[in-house]
């Protein structure tokens, strides 16, 4: 059955909104409940890395990102880790949800939070997350 692979149950498909988020982290293994859980209420896609993050980001229809600020990719020296991707991810669309996961996030929160960004403290857990999401974004 389907939903044994995706972990989608028909009665979640049936109850889904249609918005896409977009998550981006280097260690899948660290997301892979998160995307779960979110796949019973939006549509989301999976990159592996900041530079995929972009270029994804930039061909647009996406209504969140979630990134991870520690995911340091380097191409042809330009740096894409969760910070730089959350401030192109904000230039290029100024009305997305973006959020940036961190064991750190109190570091960013006063640079990136007026720029719409919530710095999601990975420590905590993925509820007070989902809740933003769900605020920003309806769902269930």
């Amino acid at each position: 059955s389907k939903w044994l692979l995706t972990g989608v149950t028909p009665q979640m498909e049936e109850n889904k909104m249609e918005k896409t988020i977009l998550v981006a982290d280097d260690h899948p293994e660290q997301v892979e409940d998160m995307i779960i859980e979110l796949r019973g209420r939006y549509n989301v896609e999976y990159v592996g890395n900041g530079k995929a993050a972009v270029e994804r980001i930039q061909k647009g229809g996406l209504d969140a990102a979630i990134l991870d600020w520690d995911m340091a990719c380097y191409d042809d020296a330009d740096l894409f880790d969760g910070d730089t991707v959350a401030k192109t991810a904000r230039e290029l669309h100024p009305n997305l949800v973006l959020v940036l996961r961190s064991s750190n996030a109190d570091r960013f929160e006063e640079e990136l939070e007026p720029l719409g960004i919530y710095c999601h403290p990975k420590q905590y857990g993925d509820r007070r997350l989902y809740a933003y999401l769900n605020e920003k974004l309806g769902g269930v």
